[in-house]
């Protein structure tokens, strides 16, 4: 059986995945602890697709995601970073909108994280008919 998957012909000896969902940029104070004035902070590129799709294609995996990201600067880094790794960014698409942030808050007892989510690049996921997803482009 031949399929496309991400636009690419597979046969069924060849093995793939693809992944749809939100890519965000997170944040993190630098020494692991609670928010205080001069925290510095550390961005990684994270969403729960595209962190999918990183662990996959670190696993060997043909691994293609399908995504937007904003057109600000945050969007640019994780245009830039998706691009220099492992996972197919062929379906990566910018969109005019603010690239979504995640702070991550240790709680009083630093054993657990808050995530407060600013942005919303994906906001622009509707709903078709029959309750299909599709991403807007």
């Amino acid at each position: 059986m031949i399929s496309k998957i991400a636009g690419r012909t597979m046969n069924d000896s060849q093995q793939g995945v693809l992944v749809v969902g939100d890519t965000t940029i997170d944040l993190y104070p630098v020494d692991g602890s609670s928010i205080t004035p001069g925290s510095q902070f550390e961005w990684h590129i994270g969403g729960t697709a595209t962190n999918v799709a990183r662990w996959a294609a670190s696993l060997g995996s043909e691994t293609s995601l399908v995504t937007n990201i904003g057109t600000d600067v945050m969007g640019e880094l994780a245009a830039q970073h998706l691009a220099d790794g492992p996972v197919d960014t062929t379906h990566v698409t910018r969109v005019d909108a603010t690239s979504p942030l995640t702070l991550y808050v240790a709680t009083e007892d630093d054993e657990q994280w808050n995530a407060c989510r600013s942005g919303d690049a994906r906001g622009l996921i509707r709903v078709g008919p029959l309750g299909r997803r599709y991403v807007a482009g």
